[in-house]
Parts: structure tokens; C-alpha cells; sequence
């Protein structure tokens, strides 16, 4: 089972962040190996939603079961947040979380005016904390891995990431997001294992200090 940390982050509501190597993404390895008492988040503060409610719509190329889990990681989130999600079947609006179908997985960070994308694919759906994952992202909360002060707690080796995917490691600047004084989490959903978008199994991407 999943733990839960609450921390408020802002415009009066409050935002939790699922851990648990067992929820999320095949790479989030690190397991009880390091264990902490506390959870991290590494959050975006000007682009959280309005009220805490995300207005959604949802590619029709989604499969029935593939849409089941989408609700599923949602009220996951509802129920251990004050996060509202709410569909709609009107496509093309603004101010809204437009979920689509597409290759690999992948969110806009946060609340955007013009309309946030998540694009999921079906490797995405091999467990339920990948969607997870990315709404969490949508919601406005970076990689744990990406801390300003990651550097502190784990090292990132560049030579072993594949091409391309570089900037999903690299940390976020200190004045453009916040851990609200949140212990490091190397258990947190939004980090990457020791493997994750590595060119060969035994390179390892992150390595804890």
C-alpha cells in the first residue's frame, strides 16, 4: 500500500504526494533499500489549478480499460486530496487538462490558461501509479529527482542517459519551485529509479550519495 505525507501548498488547499516503489513506473526501484519517514514534493506554485478543480477531457482512442484506469489514478488522487476532477466531453477548451493518446508518457507541468496536455501511450498503462505520476505532474509538481537541492542526495550520471531525455533529470531552479521544507524523498512516485532512461542495464542514471 502506498503512503501519503499531506503539505500545503498553497491557495488554501492541500496537496499530497504518492510514494511507493510498488505504484508507480518499473523504474522507481529504490524500495525500503532507503527509507525515509517523510515525503517529498517539488512544486510549481503559480500554476496550480483554480480551487483545486481540474476540468478534463479525454481522447475517444482511449480503450475502455485504459480509460478505467485514468478514473481509477484520479480518484486515487481525489481521495487523498482536495483535488476535484471533472469531465468534460467538450474538446478544444481552455483552461482545461486535455488527456490524449499518443507515443510515451508525458504532462505539461501545472495549470496552464491555454489548456494543459498529458499525452499517455500504452506502456503507460502497465500500473496505475504511472497515470498517477503524470497527473501529479499536471497538477503542478515537478520530479523529485529535479530538487534544486538533489544534488545533495543523490548524483546523476549524464554519460549513461539516453539521448534526449536529459532534461528530465536536470534540477529546477530554486526561485521557479518549492519543497516547503519537505525532508528528501528517494521513495516519492515523481522520482526516477537507478536505471530509468538508461543506454545499458548496468549504467545506473541516479545514484544515491
Amino acid at each position: 500500500m502506498a503512503r501519503f505525507n499531506l503539505a500545503i501548498i498553497g491557495l488554501g488547499f492541500l496537496m499530497v504526494v504518492l510514494v511507493g516503489a510498488r505504484t508507480g513506473h518499473p523504474g522507481w526501484d529504490w524500495g525500503r533499500k532507503y527509507p525515509v519517514t517523510h515525503r517529498g514534493k517539488c512544486q510549481e506554485e503559480p500554476k496550480l489549478w483554480p480551487n483545486g478543480v481540474v476540468l478534463y477531457t479525454m481522447d475517444p482512442r482511449f480503450t475502455r480499460s485504459e480509460r478505467k484506469m485514468i478514473k481509477a489514478a484520479m480518484r486515487h488522487i481525489e481521495h487523498h486530496t482536495c483535488i476535484f476532477f471533472c469531465h468534460s466531453h467538450r474538446h478544444g477548451l481552455r483552461k482545461t487538462l486535455h488527456i490524449t493518446f499518443g507515443v510515451g508518457c508525458s504532462s505539461k507541468v501545472g495549470y496552464r490558461p491555454l489548456g494543459t496536455e498529458m499525452r499517455l501511450g500504452v506502456p503507460c498503462f502497465v500500473k496505475v501509479g504511472t497515470v498517477v505520476h503524470e497527473l501529479l505532474h499536471s497538477l503542478g509538481l515537478h520530479h523529485e529527482h529535479q530538487r534544486f537541492d538533489s544534488h545533495r542526495y543523490i548524483k546523476i550520471n549524464f554519460n549513461c542517459i539516453k539521448r534526449g531525455h536529459e532534461r528530465n533529470f536536470m534540477p529546477q531552479s530554486k526561485t521557479r519551485v518549492l519543497s516547503a521544507g519537505i525532508p528528501y524523498d528517494y521513495d516519492s512516485i515523481l522520482h526516477y529509479g537507478r536505471h530509468t532512461y538508461s543506454k545499458r542495464r548496468r549504467c545506473r542514471t541516479i545514484q544515491p550519495l
